[in-house]
């Protein structure tokens, strides 16, 4: 009980240097576009209270709140990446590299899948579904 009491603390000594981003309203995540589940702070909490807000402020590197899906917000913790654009980037390159197999699976025609046994014509179907997804989040995590 302790513990969150003081992270609320922890929380509310910075929380009013953020603003959220203008594209906060949007239901999807800034970095992926998949739905969104969190609130990702830019620059990340800790490192603001290992810095002090003042060495953020004389770089002109703004405080933003924004959404972020799970999967997103894990993957960048409070790794140094101080800019929306550079947070964007690193999830991109551990998406790609964490799907790098999923990603060279091979894309099948309807005939192909029509030659195929009802079970296994299902699980590819999963699969292409899958890496469709996941094309969309890189493509979205690699544009501005």
């Amino acid at each position: 009980m302790a513990k969150s009491k003081d992270r609320i603390m922890w929380l509310e000594k910075y929380d009013h240097y953020y603003r959220f981003h203008h594209l906060f309203s949007t239901m999807k995540c800034i970095y992926c576009g998949q739905p969104k589940q969190h609130i990702d702070h830019t620059p990340p909490l800790s490192w603001v209270d290992a810095n002090g807000s003042d060495y953020f402020i004389k770089n002109q590197i703004p405080f933003y709140k924004v959404p972020s899906c799970k999967d997103c917000n894990v993957i960048l913790g409070d790794k140094p990446f101080f800019t929306i654009r550079q947070r964007k980037g690193y999830v991109a390159a551990t998406l790609r590299e964490r799907f790098a197999k999923e990603l060279q699976n091979p894309m099948w025609d309807s005939e192909e899948m029509y030659a195929l046994g009802d079970t296994l014509r299902s699980y590819i179907d999963v699969m292409q579904g899958s890496r469709l997804v996941l094309e969309r989040r890189l493509d979205y995590a690699t544009s501005d």
